[in-house]
């Protein structure tokens, strides 16, 4: 059977509310946690995510697994996107470690990462986030346990306040998420667009699981009259709720719009008068079209998936928890936690590149010890000492009306370093 018909079953007509229990870990298997939204506004994100996570252990197993043993999941649902999700997922994070879990891949947001992180160190199971880009998780006393596969967000942020000023716009009105997200991001687009001469006209917030009736916060983004540009720094569901709203108030003339990395997906198009949303353009974390390693995951999702792929982050998280057990010859958490940083960057001279794929990862098993460099399939992840990768890409796109329906299409790539 297809990953892809596998995942789908797992929760096809399943209501998590009534769902029984699931089976209790195989005891012969090395656990990964895995937390991610499979209900909630949200939800598609935990289910592509989970694809791309069963792709990385379908790939390690075929290896051998990971010294000599095989790996599995142990999912949890976040709720992500609704104002329980941060205490959802600190007692997802408590029933993982209690399932024995060496490493938990996710959450996906960065509320959800900065609620879990006491629990994480008091716990002392190592997180690797796929979707967290809040520059507060930098800062974050995690005892070197909280790690992340996207760049940070004081990098998005540059790239977002880059593009509107060079679209032309001397003024910006942001209205964003209150929470780590939103916040981050939005004062690092905030600062960033002030020190290239820009100036903001309103700067909005609006709290977590607010999906309608942003009509006042549509009127103080409007307070000076109709700005140059609007900056939207929302989930999905909110996002289009301000747009709605918007639509309604119809400014004249009409701000160019401009979001973050959750600006450009399905449920946005599919929640907006698309009149609204045409021309809207966004930036989010990517990919380099030039990577082999990017090509090799992209060619083996369509032919084990069948669909396209995405969730790269999250494919890269998996395989670098099981190389640093294998660096480490133990499976345990302590291995993970102490080996992620080593085998993520070069460290001598002679580095052992390893690339994805089952052949890389027995490649990577048989010179355990050597100086591993993981290069995985979102680009060099190259751990720094905060557990920030430091390297970067961005893609910016545009909603573009097109014969088959709005769609978010690319316009460019922008990398850092």
């Amino acid at each position: 059977m297809r990953l892809a018909s596998v995942v789908a079953l797992l929760f096809l007509g399943c209501d998590l509310s009534v769902a029984p229990p699931p089976p209790p870990p195989d005891p012969n298997t090395i656990h990964l946690g895995f937390l991610a939204p499979f209900s909630g506004p949200s939800a598609f994100i935990g289910l592509g995510a989970e694809k791309s996570a069963r792709l990385a252990l379908k790939e390690i197993n075929e290896a051998g697994g990971v010294n000599g043993k095989k790996l599995d999941l142990i999912l949890r649902d976040t709720r992500t996107g609704l104002p329980e999700s941060p205490s959802i997922s600190v007692a997802a994070v408590n029933e993982l470690a209690d399932a024995g879990v060496v490493a938990i891949i996710g959450p996906d947001a960065s509320a959800n990462v900065v609620a879990v992180k006491d629990t994480v160190v008091a716990r002392g199971v190592p997180l690797i986030a796929t979707g967290a880009t809040s520059p507060a998780i930098t800062g974050l006393a995690d005892n070197d346990l909280i790690w992340r596969t996207p760049p940070s967000d004081a990098v998005q942020g540059l790239v977002l306040a880059n593009l509107i000023r060079r679209d032309g716009m001397d003024g910006l009105a942001i209205i964003h998420r209150d929470d780590p997200y939103g916040n981050g991001l939005a004062s690092v687009l905030r600062t960033s667009f002030e020190q290239t001469g820009g100036q903001v006209l309103a700067y909005v917030s609006y709290p977590v699981g607010k999906f309608e009736g942003f009509e006042p916060e549509v009127e103080q983004l409007l307070a000076s009259g109709s700005p140059p540009a609007i900056a939207i720094v929302g989930f999905g569901q909110d996002t289009a709720g301000i747009l709605r709203a918007l639509q309604v108030r119809n400014p004249v003339p009409r701000p160019a719009l401009y979001g973050g990395d959750a600006n450009s997906g399905q449920l946005l198009i599919d929640n907006t008068p698309p009149e609204i949303l045409v021309g809207m353009r966004s930036t989010a974390p990517s990919f380099r079209l030039d990577s082999p390693n990017y090509v090799k995951f992209a060619e083996s999702y369509r032919r084990t998936v069948g669909e396209e792929p995405e969730y790269e982050f999250v494919y890269d998280a998996v395989y670098l928890a099981a190389l640093a057990m294998v660096q480490g010859r133990e499976n345990s958490a302590a291995a993970v936690r102490a080996h992620l940083r080593d085998v993520s960057r070069p460290d001598s001279a002679t580095p052992l590149m390893v690339g994805v794929g089952a052949d890389e990862f027995m490649r990577a098993a048989q010179n355990a010890g050597a100086d591993l460099d993981f290069q995985g399939a979102s680009g060099d992840i190259d751990f720094d000492m905060a557990g920030d990768v430091t390297h970067a890409t961005y893609v910016v796109r545009e909603m573009v009306a097109t014969p088959e329906g709005l769609q978010s299409m690319v316009l460019e790539r922008v990398s850092f370093p």
